[in-house]
């Protein structure tokens, strides 16, 4: 059994859909339920694709790192780049739910990563970025 994921990925949105499959897949093997593995899956590409979006264009080579790891039945979660800060403050949306013409057309990954997941802490310096996200993996 899985116990730990680690995924090294070019910045790159081609690479999401593999990264999903991944982790998908090792989720599956620990036997989460169907929603903690959308949940999650949605969670970690929500989270690359902001590091994909915050990527310094000039400077080749741009990678994410993306580690999973199964701690009693805490699922952690840790993604860094190397690109540009990530905005300051909470993670909010506002708009009408039933008025779809209200709805964000962006910004709404963040908000969802704090609704899912239970714990959410960034840390950014000068030369990285991560998130750190965890949830509990209640096993059958």
């Amino acid at each position: 059994m899985i116990s730990k994921l680690w995924i090294t990925m070019p910045a790159e949105v081609a690479g999401l859909s593999a990264l999903g499959e991944a982790v998908r897949g090792a989720l599956l093997e620990l036997h989460a339920s169907k929603e903690t593995v959308e949940s999650v899956e949605l969670c970690v590409t929500e989270a690359v694709n902001n590091a994909i979006e915050r990527r310094r264009p000039s400077e080749r080579g741009n990678r994410v790192e993306v580690q999973v790891s199964l701690e009693d039945d805490a699922l952690r979660i840790v993604i860094g780049d190397r690109g540009d800060p990530p905005p300051a403050g909470p993670a909010t949306l506002s708009f009408d739910p039933q008025d779809r013409a209200s709805w964000p057309e962006g910004g709404m990954g963040l908000y969802l990563i704090h609704q899912l997941m239970s714990d959410v802490q960034y840390k950014s310096d000068p030369t990285c970025n991560v998130i750190h996200m965890s949830c509990s993996l209640k096993m059958p």
